[in-house]
């Protein structure tokens, strides 16, 4: 359950013995006889073997303890990351005898804390921003408003309309920011993963789709397959993330753009969702999941920004960029299956 298994290495006959969970790991079949070490070198890349075998070497020479973190790609293609420690086993002589371990799948965990430390980076980038466009704003009315109280009596009339007008459409762009804000604040919070489980991200998606299908005449929105893609998140994480996305690609694509939603598993370990339409792509130099960044039709570009705060609170990663096979752009992003 943890996701531990363990290991024994006899030192004078070289025969390994492996825990059925660290078959497991590996994804191998425990009715075998586990991988040699020169066979396990198969599986990483020859960096990690020369250092794995020089710990081993050490730990039998010394008894020193050693504890190493390296990747694996298993026989399926799927990559996972292992936490292997190792220590000597002494016969009565006090000679070392064997070497023994554990080793740990940090796959997740390791992935959840780059997906944490990408949040901290892209709140902080966005935090700036925000306080960027709010003080823009905000320094104009302050602006006009000081000019008015000190000399409002001595300006002309022209000036004056130039005043309160100014300070209108700065106040109701501050108004229109901070509920944009808002919303995209609750949209987070409604999706925040805090209780994941297995979840059909298909099905949710069909869902989604179904929604703005019904409203589109000129507009085609399709969603395969419609169901039976399992990942693990929150239903309300997965529904946020492709509701906005469809809204997006709407949005954006143009009075008669298509859109595509598609599921599927490309190693057994990840689930990719994709939404690709055939409108007219992000502008060139865009980064599309940045605050306040504006496309060619506006908006204030949270929608997007949630969605990447969204998929990296799971555990995962999101790309976004213009088609090479065609027209249009698609925003790619891939989670923990179930």
């Amino acid at each position: 359950i943890a996701g531990v298994g363990s290991w024994r290495l006899d030192v004078v006959t070289g025969h390994i013995e492996w825990s059925d969970e660290l078959y497991r790991i590996w994804g191998l079949d425990p009715g075998g006889p586990p991988p040699t070490l020169a066979e396990q070198d198969a599986f990483v890349e020859p960096e990690v073997a020369v250092l794995r075998n020089a710990a081993i070497a050490r730990t039998i020479r010394d008894g020193a303890v050693y504890e190493l973190e390296y990747d694996i790609v298993r026989r399926d293609g799927s990559r996972r990351r292992l936490d292997v420690r190792g220590e000597a086993i002494r016969g009565p002589d006090g000679s070392i005898v064997a070497v023994r371990g554990t080793t740990s799948d940090v796959s997740d965990a390791r992935a959840e804390l780059a997906a944490r430390a990408r949040q901290v980076a892209h709140r902080a980038a966005h935090n700036a921003r925000v306080e960027h466009v709010l003080r823009t704003k905000l320094s104009v009315v302050e602006g006009w408003a000081e000019l008015l109280l000190a000399q409002g009596a001595e300006l002309d009339e022209a000036t004056r309309r130039s005043a309160v007008a100014a300070m209108g459409r700065n106040a109701h762009d501050l108004g229109a920011l901070l509920g944009a804000m808002m919303s995209a604040a609750a949209a987070e919070s409604r999706a925040e993963a805090t209780s994941v489980a297995p979840v059909d991200v298909a099905a949710i998606a069909a869902d989604v789709v179904a929604d703005y299908a019904g409203l589109e005449t000129a507009r085609s929105v399709v969603a395969v397959p419609a169901d039976g893609i399992m990942a693990m998140g929150t239903e309300a994480a997965f529904d946020t993330v492709v509701r906005h996305l469809v809204e997006n690609a709407l949005r954006h694509g143009g009075p008669s753009v298509g859109v595509v939603v598609t599921c599927d598993r490309p190693a057994p370990d990840r689930v990719r969702i994709a939404v690709r339409d055939d409108g007219p792509g992000f502008p060139d130099g865009m980064d599309p999941f940045a605050a306040f960044t504006t496309g060619r039709d506006g908006g204030h570009g949270l929608g997007m920004h949630v969605v990447r705060n969204v998929v990296e609170g799971l555990g995962g990663e999101v790309i976004a960029g213009n088609r090479t096979d065609g027209p249009g752009a698609e925003v790619v992003l891939t989670v923990r299956a179930a």
